[in-house]
């Protein structure tokens, strides 16, 4: 690992800010690789600014998804020291998901990355108390709250697409949430009242403006704004139901 990083900095004719390996998930009886999302080499300003700042929490390619195309976890992303100290994230109130913001705050301001597909990062998924291991969870809390708000203060700014992309990263995590209810063994109200007592205590509504944003995740949250919830998550059953005959 540590040669890969001193070769690539050696091969570059300007300072390397960061540097994006592949990863491999660890089980007790196989390994998962998990690829990036985008070809491997080099990314000055100009191509990380045409191809990957756009879709970095946000992808609207094809639907409406959330980003991919560079994660948020920064451990397979060494980069430059006073990037760190000047973007980690300083509220404490955030208890989740905490490399998120530095993350891509730093990618932002990043001006040469290198992108490598050779999975040179191992993550332990046996390590049940990692939040890779936990796998789904509830992102309607105080701290998600934090955490949008954090991002739309730091964030904007950075162009029109990126405006548009924490407009709609907390979109996205209410839908997944209501997806995720939908799907667990409940009764359907159980789901509805969940969805409900989430937005009221995160309150992430507040962060979603309706403008620009595509038509379905549009009325899905003009109806949760106007405390319809459940056609609101009825809507979002039918998002799980195509979603589950697509996979």
């Amino acid at each position: 690992l540590l040669q890969f990083v001193h070769d690539r900095i050696a091969e570059s004719k300007t300072p390397v800010d960061m540097i994006v390996f592949a990863a491999e998930n660890v089980y007790a009886d196989h390994r998962d690789t998990l690829k990036n999302n985008w070809p491997e080499g080099w990314y000055n300003r100009e191509r990380l600014e045409k191809e990957i700042f756009p879709y970095l929490l946000s992808n609207r390619k094809n639907g409406f998804k959330i980003g991919t195309m560079i994660q948020g976890h920064v451990w397979n992303k060494p980069c430059r020291r006073e990037l760190q100290q000047e973007y980690y994230v300083r509220d404490e109130r955030i208890r989740m998901f905490t490399d998120v913001p530095m993350t891509y705050e730093i990618l932002l301001n990043c001006q040469n990355i290198y992108i490598c597909n050779e999975p040179l990062y191992l993550y332990n998924q046996m390590n049940t108390g990692s939040i890779l291991a936990m796998g789904k969870m509830n992102y309607l809390t105080k701290s998600f709250s934090y955490l949008v708000s954090y991002m739309q203060s730091r964030m904007r700014g950075y162009g029109a697409s990126m405006d548009q992309q924490l407009n709609d990263y907390p979109v996205h995590l209410i839908i997944r949430n209501a997806i995720w209810e939908i799907n667990k063994k409940q009764p359907f109200r159980q789901a509805v009242k969940n969805i409900k007592n989430g937005l009221r205590e995160s309150g992430m509504l507040q962060y979603v403006k309706l403008k620009g944003l595509p038509r379905n995740p549009k009325i899905m949250v003009l109806l949760f704004k106007l405390h319809l919830y459940t056609p609101a998550m009825l809507l979002c059953a039918v998002k799980a139901k195509k979603s589950s005959i697509r996979a």
